[in-house]
């Protein structure tokens, strides 16, 4: 064992030990650490020549090379290396050569018998190589592939023979010229020159994974996205698709996306555009968001919904929205008071609605603030609300166009009395101004004072059983009063509400301005909850609305009537399996509703499983009894293959309006995704099929995102 001290030669081997590294060699003047040289002989010759023999390793700054024999000449200024030579660098490089000549400064030099492997995946075998201008290096007789070959001679899966390659340290790119592409050893596919970036490139122009589609609308095609980065914080990603169908017609489309991160935000579109030989002319959409940050901490948001026409959505599958919108929006938050603003445009796309007659115009604005004066128990709720829409249409009725303003304020307490008991009340008034414009029906200026109050009780009861399991029983009630509210007007933003354990206890379950759920009403509620130190817990809450009047909900809500359905809520959360059963049941055991939400995972299988029944009802657009189950779940049976399987069944027309399988395989250097779907784009429309076929080779071009399999060689 010796450690040579000398700076000039602990330089020239400290160079060495990049020389074989693509992208990874530094200049010989930056090697200042110390330099160990590890060996069974060491001669110095003459005082210019250093020759190390035998199990010859060098050490330095988290480099390791294994060689057989080191020759430095100081007079030719040469390093002469004879192997098998091993260099490592850190976790993801590894070279191995058969010998090495290389002047000293890294810039000329001859590589016999390179072996490359890059990322623990890549691996780049050549006959020879040449050291360029101490960046390029030159590699002849080729073959690249991230596949692992167990045993000489053996084929890899896939392989990238080409006569000569080109590593440019400095852009960080590898480049093959006369290149053939073979799965098994077979050519599929010649390529006179073409480039990848290296695999520890994660934002690198060039071609993403390509992907193969059918559809029985457009045909074959084939989708081959570009990406561009456009800097460190924003890229664009190009993806053309060319698609023929069986008439020998074509459709042309360019998808595209946008991101870009600022300082203080971010921003976001994605669209398309087609043209295809159906006489639909130019076809496209556009869709966008982004969210800043403004002085004094207020939040700008924008919406952007584009489109050419009603069915382009949906015949291309790009998204399942049938109603747009565009929008722009303020939120600040400071304190114990909050404001938002947003003014909205929006489009429809149902076949049943006409954008002159609804509200395509809408703006809303409010301002919440809590107190807690030191004068008054409790607290002091303030809220101030605005909203106006607009419709195209100036017709009497059908183009009625609305403006409302409501002042709120609360106060209300809770306190704790005698064994436990849950004491809370409150007061409130709610102060309203409508203005309303091209509908005879009704008074053009409206104004409401509704006054109401509340008192409420509960009395939660815990006990611990064995083996530390807990239990909570909480009966509760609610008893409220509101003013009768004396505007007469039209129900355009105070849609039919939702009935849950959520809105139980509590005033108003209109979502909107509109209405205001008026006259005396008692709430009733029972919560149980079992808590298991085991990681299990199960809850049931059961309740009910008694009122004195019909509150004019319609029968689908379950709130219709002087009496709401008996509401009954089950939460279960054992082990991987997540429950959630919602059901609202009329006196005569009939359900009005029933949602049910049920999530399973345990090792490689993943559930979600949805089921919703729901009464006919036409306030809620439902002519008929609503029924649908869907069913999303992934399954990975081993290593190499995995499924995925979506469906969506309507129980009612009993026919599945959408099914999605795929299945992937996989291996340590290749994913093949197949996938299939059947859809319709519309009731009354006949199924669409589509099929998709996606291959990924990892290593390549995909900065390192393939996942990592075990090796197949023992």
């Amino acid at each position: 064992m010796s450690l040579i001290p000398a700076p000039r030669r602990n330089r020239f081997i400290a160079a060495l030990l990049v020389s074989f590294g693509i992208g990874l060699a530094l200049p010989a003047a930056a090697q200042e650490g110390p330099v160990t040289l590890v060996a069974d002989q060491v001669i110095v010759e003459s005082q210019s020549v250093l020759i190390a023999e035998g199990s010859v390793e060098v050490f330095s700054e988290g480099r390791h090379m294994r060689a057989t024999r080191l020759v430095y000449d100081q007079d030719s200024d040469r390093l002469s290396v004879e192997g098998p030579i091993t260099l490592t660098e850190g976790e993801d490089t590894v070279v191995l050569a058969d010998a090495a000549e290389l002047s000293t400064d890294l810039r000329e030099g001859i590589i016999e018998g390179v072996r490359v492997i890059l990322g623990q995946q890549v691996q780049i075998a050549a006959s020879s190589a040449q050291r360029q201008q101490g960046r390029f290096t030159d590699l002849r007789d080729t073959v690249a592939t991230s596949c692992e070959v167990c045993s000489p001679g053996e084929e890899p899966l896939w392989h990238i023979r080409a006569q000569r390659v080109i590593h440019d340290e400095e852009r960080k790119r590898i480049y093959f010229q006369h290149a053939q592409f073979r799965v098994l050893g077979v050519p599929v596919a010649y390529l006179p020159a073409m480039s990848v970036p290296t695999p520890d490139v994660t934002r690198a122009a060039g071609f993403l994974v390509p992907s193969v589609e059918s559809d029985d609308l457009y045909g074959s095609g084939l989708r081959l996205p570009y990406f561009v980065p456009l800097g460190d914080h924003a890229d664009l990603t190009f993806a053309p698709f060319l698609a023929v169908d069986p008439n020998g017609d074509t459709t042309e489309t360019l998808e595209m996306r946008y991101r870009q991160a600022f300082t203080a935000g971010d921003i976001g579109f994605e669209g398309a555009v087609t043209q295809d030989d159906q006489d639909h002319g130019t076809r496209g959409y556009l869709f966008g968001s982004g969210a800043f940050d403004l002085p004094w901490q207020t939040e700008l948001t924008f919406g952007i919904q584009l489109v050419t026409d009603e069915d382009y959505l949906s015949d291309y599958d790009y998204a399942g929205d049938d109603r747009l919108s565009n929008s722009l929006g303020l939120l600040r938050v400071v304190g114990d008071s909050r404001f938002e603003a947003e003014l909205v445009t929006f489009n429809t796309l149902r076949d049943d609605e006409d954008n002159d007659t609804i509200p395509t115009l809408a703006g809303d604005a409010r301002y919440d603030r809590r107190w807690q004066p030191a004068m008054l128990p409790g607290y002091l709720d303030l809220a101030l609300i605005g909203h106006g829409h607009e419709r195209s249409s100036d017709e009497d009725g059908t183009g009625r166009d609305m403006a409302q303003a409501r002042g709120f304020l609360r106060w209300g307490d809770v306190v704790t009395a005698g064994p436990g008991i849950r004491l809370s009340g409150d007061l409130r008034a709610i102060a309203d101004a409508k203005h309303i414009v091209q509908d005879s029906r009704y008074e053009t200026f409206q104004t409401a004072l509704t006054p109401g109050a509340s008192v409420g009780a509960s009395l939660p009861m815990a006990k611990s059983g064995r083996n530390g399991v807990s239990y909570l029983l909480e009966p509760m009630a609610q008893a409220v009063w509101v003013g009768d509210y004396d505007i007469d007007s039209p129900n355009d933003d105070s849609t039919q509400p939702a009935f849950d354990a959520g809105n139980l206890l509590g005033y108003q379950r209109y979502p909107g301005l509109d209405r205001v759920e008026d006259g005396f009403r008692t709430n009733l509620a029972l919560r149980w909850q079992r808590l298991s130190p085991e990681g299990w817990s199960l809850g049931l809450t059961f309740g009910r609305i008694l009122r004195g009047t019909d509150a004019g909900y319609s029968p689908g809500t379950g709130l219709g009537g002087v009496s709401s359905d008996w509401l009954t809520q089950v939460d279960l959360d054992v082990g991987g399996l997540t429950l959630r059963n919602l059901a609202l049941i009329s006196d005569d055991g009939s359900f009005t509703l029933n949602e049910a939400r049920v999530n399973y995972t345990w090792d490689d299988l993943e559930v979600d499983l949805g089921y919703v029944w729901q009464i006919e009802d036409e306030d809620l657009n439902q002519d008929e009894d609503l029924g649908e189950i869907t069913f999303d779940g992934s399954y990975r049976f081993n290593d190499t293959w995995s499924s995925t399987l979506y469906l969506r069944r309507d129980m009612i027309s009993e026919q599945t309006t959408r099914a999605n399988l795929g299945v992937a395989w996989q291996n340590e250097c290749v994913k093949v995704d197949v996938s299939g779907g059947r859809r319709f784009k519309s009731s009354g429309s006949g199924p669409t099929y589509s099929y998709g076929l996606m291959v990924t080779l990892n290593g390549f071009g995909n900065g390192g995102s393939g996942t990592k399999r075990a090796g197949r060689c023992s």
